[in-house]
């Protein structure tokens, strides 16, 4: 009997739990360093401003050239560059930085779009206009 009752109180409240983890998430991912700062670079930068600060830096710390220990600071350097190199990447990282809950809905909404099939799209008739009595 109590497990329906937990059942029935997890469908009601089940937002809130939503929102709860959402908020932890976001919080862990604003705790990275900003791929703007490891680059060195000012978030307004062109692409070829990124591209040279990241091969000017990659050049410094690459653990060919430089110490072991330098692997972490390069593979974040280069996970940086890989999304700031691209546009849509990019933008979407601009957003996420400016606001966590925009960044959230935009997934939501793409990840049913995803899910939704062409059959959950109402068929539109391109004659409608003209199927009218009269």
């Amino acid at each position: 009997m109590s497990s329906s009752i937990d059942l029935a109180r997890y469908r009601a409240f089940r937002h809130v739990f939503r929102r709860e983890i959402h908020f932890t998430a976001s919080r862990l991912v604003a705790a990275k360093r900003c791929h703007y700062d490891v680059l060195g670079v000012a978030k307004n930068a062109s692409a070829q401003e990124i591209k040279s600060a990241f091969y000017a830096k990659s050049k410094k710390i690459h653990p060919d050239i430089a110490d072991a220990a330098s692997t972490e600071r390069f593979v974040e350097l280069k996970s940086a560059y890989d999304v700031l190199r691209r546009p849509a990447d990019r933008k979407l990282y601009d957003m996420k930085l400016r606001s966590p809950e925009e960044f959230a809905h935009y997934q939501y909404r793409r990840r049913q779009q995803r899910r939704a099939g062409p059959r959950d799209f109402a068929y539109a008739n391109p004659y409608s206009k003209y199927d009218h009595e009269g």
